[in-house]
C-alpha cells in the first residue's frame, strides 16, 4: 500500500515519471483487489495485465513483471492493438487514446472478472472500475466498485478509503 500513499508526483513534461506512477497504481489496484476463490489457484497460474492506448505504462510494467507477483502468481504484461484479438485478461488498462472504442473494450470483457482501469472522464462514464485521474501534480483514483462487485471483484476497503471519490450504485 506504500506506493499508493506515496504516489510520486511528476514535473509538468515528465511523461516517464507519470508512466511509472501510473504502472505502479496498476500493480497496487492489483494486489488489493480480490478475485473470485480458485482464479489464481493453479501452480503455473499468471495474473496477466493487458495495456492498450499507453504504450509507456506497458513499458513502465514490462521492465519490473520479472521481479513481481500478485496473489502469489508471476505477472505477465501484454501489449493489446485491438479488442478483437484480446487474449483473457485479469487487469485492462485504456489510455485515454483508446477513448473512441472503450465501448468495444469493456464490451469484450463482460461478464468476466477483468478489474478495469482508465484515465479519462469518458471511462469513468462507460462504467469503467478504476479511473486515473491528474490533480495538480499528484495522481489520484476514482473508483466503481459498483462496477467492480458486478464483475465479481472486491477492491480493498484500504483502497477505497485513498479514493478521491467511490461509486457504490448504478450511474443514472
Amino acid at each position: 500500500m506504500a506506493i499508493l500513499l506515496a504516489a510520486p508526483a511528476w514535473a509538468g513534461g515528465a511523461a516517464l515519471e507519470k508512466d511509472q506512477a501510473q504502472a505502479a497504481y496498476l500493480v497496487n489496484f492489483a494486489k488489493f483487489t480480490e478475485w473470485a476463490p480458485g482464479t489464481f489457484e493453479h501452480r503455473a497460474a499468471m495474473l496477466v495485465i493487458g495495456v492498450a492506448g499507453q504504450a509507456g505504462v506497458a513499458d513502465a510494467l514490462g521492465v519490473a513483471q520479472h521481479r513481481l507477483r500478485i496473489h502469489d502468481c508471476a505477472v505477465l504484461v501484454v501489449r493489446l492493438e485491438s479488442p478483437q484479438a484480446m487474449p483473457p485478461v485479469h487487469v485492462l488498462y485504456l489510455g485515454a487514446a483508446e477513448d473512441g472504442r472503450l465501448g468495444e473494450w469493456l464490451a469484450a470483457i463482460a461478464g468476466r472478472p477483468v478489474l478495469t482501469v482508465g484515465e479519462s472522464a469518458e471511462f469513468s462514464r462507460h462504467g469503467g472500475m478504476v479511473t486515473l485521474v491528474q490533480e495538480y501534480d499528484r495522481l489520484r483514483f476514482e473508483l466503481n466498485v459498483y462496477s467492480a462487485e458486478r464483475a465479481g471483484l472486491t477492491i480493498s476497503a484500504q483502497v477505497q478509503r485513498l479514493a478521491k471519490s467511490v461509486v457504490r450504485g448504478p450511474r443514472t
